[in-house]
């Protein structure tokens, strides 16, 4: 790292932007004041983060909204920065420290980074994990206290709430996850993750959404569920939709990066997908009732809807649908598309997929009638 410096990331009306910190006459930072064009503007929503280099390559990281924490890490990156360059030289390395870091503010700062990109469902299952880590190890205050006990008693609280071993084993991961992003190295405990009975793919099927969708009371909530089953969309690509991406003359919608939003394909992409004639119908009465929405499936005030979590899964307790997930949705599509007789290499593109192996997850065993009929037309 050549240099270190604080930058304040606001949410602006264009979207999420780095702006450098504005001292005050005290010598202190001045929390969410900016320049902009000369003039001083205040932009309140947002965090500090420290800006950093690695070759050329720009880098940051966020240390919360606390201008004096961003001060004191600022200036150990810093130093840290020096101290390498000086070992370098030597011909020696030095190894970063993780203490004096604590469980709770860089879990904190984790799920903000989660919420950041964008990954609300995923930011929550992250909160959830890590409160329910910090309730299995109640005496444990810092990072680097943290060991491969720690992440066992986490497995032994979990099974004793009653939790699946799939879900130990998921709860595991996000551990693993908020630790490599903490860079605590948990690799060196040589601690193999919990095991669990592969199950066949979880989809939802004929009966359940028929039960959604007359579920839905609001012409919304049916639009959203529809979408979500007949397009196969990543939440976030649904939530980012544009009537401008939908072509419903040609019947087809386009995948594509939102900077307006601060949004970015996964895998950075764009993809088009054909709509069946019942979605497009749908999709027209739909626009015809809101003729003025940026959005396809907005808020109220036609801003992306980062709640469809908890919209689907309220309709599927009305439905009496269990262990209703938005990721559900996605596998139903693509499960759906290969029993069909669809190639993998087409629903790979569907789908979004930047590997065909992530694909073949969603190749299934087909079950139920359709094996029957083909074992008595065989045997």
């Amino acid at each position: 790292m050549d240099s270190v410096s604080i930058v304040w990331r606001a949410k602006t009306d264009a979207g999420w932007r780095y702006f450098p910190v504005i001292m005050g006459r005290n010598g202190r930072i001045r929390k969410g004041f900016v320049k902009v064009d000369g003039k001083e503007v205040s932009y309140p929503d947002g965090h500090f983060e420290v800006r950093y280099y690695e070759g050329r390559k720009t880098k940051y990281k966020n240390v919360g909204t606390d201008a004096t924490e961003a001060v004191n890490e600022c200036n150990r990156m810093q130093h840290l920065s020096d101290a390498r360059d000086s070992a370098a030289s030597a011909g020696v390395s030095i190894v970063e420290p993780v203490a004096g870091k604590t469980i709770k503010a860089e879990a904190a700062r984790w799920v903000k980074d989660t919420e950041d990109r964008g990954a609300m469902e995923a930011a929550q299952v992250n909160r959830t994990a890590l409160a329910a880590f910090q309730l299995a190890n109640p005496r444990l205050a810092f990072l680097d206290e943290i060991t491969a006990d720690s992440a066992v008693a986490f497995w032994i609280f979990l099974r004793k709430q009653g939790k699946s071993d799939r879900t130990v084993y998921n709860a595991h991961m996000r551990l693993t996850g908020f630790l490599r992003f903490a860079g605590v190295d948990y690799k060196a405990w040589r601690l193999s993750a919990p095991k669990y009975e592969k199950k066949l793919p979880n989809m939802y099927n004929p009966d359940e959404i028929e039960r959604m969708l007359a579920a839905c009371k609001r012409e919304y909530n049916r639009v959203l569920i529809t979408m979500l089953v007949k397009t196969g969309l990543r939440d976030q690509e649904l939530m980012h939709l544009c009537w401008t991406d939908v072509d419903l003359v040609q019947g087809k919608l386009r995948v594509a990066a939102k900077p307006e939003y601060n949004w970015m394909i996964k895998d950075y992409e764009q993809r088009d997908i054909l709509l069946p004639p019942a979605l497009v119908e749908l999709l027209n009465g739909w626009r015809k009732s809101n003729p003025h929405t940026k959005l396809v499936v907005g808020t109220i005030n036609d801003k992306p809807n980062k709640k469809f979590l908890p919209a689907v899964k309220s309709i599927a307790k009305k439905a009496e649908v269990l262990n209703a997930t938005l990721h559900r949705f996605r596998r139903t599509y693509g499960t759906t598309l290969l029993h069909g007789g669809m190639d993998l290499r087409t629903v790979q593109m569907l789908l979004g997929h930047n590997d065909i192996e992530s694909t073949m997850r969603y190749l299934s065993p087909a079950t139920g009638d359709e094996v029957r009929r083909k074992i008595n037309a065989i045997l």
